[in-house]
């Protein structure tokens, strides 16, 4: 598996005694993906409390978490479709990639008006989401 960029392997992941191959790492990916987009989507004002550590979420606070969200949603659904389809798995792991890596530019923009842990947080996953599509999306063709 293409666990650092420039692998291609098709070969999968022993994680102990499961065997996790890029289709299966790209369904855990987008179903991650859907679950924290229906939470902004439905519970903005609890979620962006959650992600920046801010008691009082604004309606255009909440308004732009239903956006990220309903991102979120568009990007893990496109790419489950593409994986049933045999479409571009790629480019939707390329396009969510990019979403990560604005939730990165979003964090570090703000880095000292966030709390410690959770610019630290926001920080990691956002890297890891970028890294780990980019590298699953090797593993697929452009088409």
């Amino acid at each position: 598996m293409a666990l650092f960029l420039g692998g291609k392997s098709k070969e999968a992941v022993s994680l102990g005694e499961l065997d996790i191959d890029e289709r299966e790492l790209v369904q855990v990916l987008s179903f991650v993906r859907l679950v924290i987009g229906v939470g902004f989507l439905v519970l903005p004002r609890r979620l962006g409390r959650w992600w920046t550590g801010e008691e009082d979420i604004s309606t255009t606070s909440r308004m732009a978490l239903r956006s990220l969200g309903g991102r979120d949603v568009a990007l893990a659904v496109g790419t489950l479709v593409a994986l049933e389809n045999d479409g571009n798995v790629r480019g939707w792991l390329e396009a969510g990639a990019v979403a990560d890596a604005s939730d990165a530019i979003g964090t570090l923009t703000n880095w000292g008006d966030l709390p410690g842990l959770r610019r630290l947080f926001g920080l990691a996953s956002s890297v890891s989401a970028v890294a780990l599509g980019l590298n699953l999306a090797q593993s697929f063709s452009e088409d």
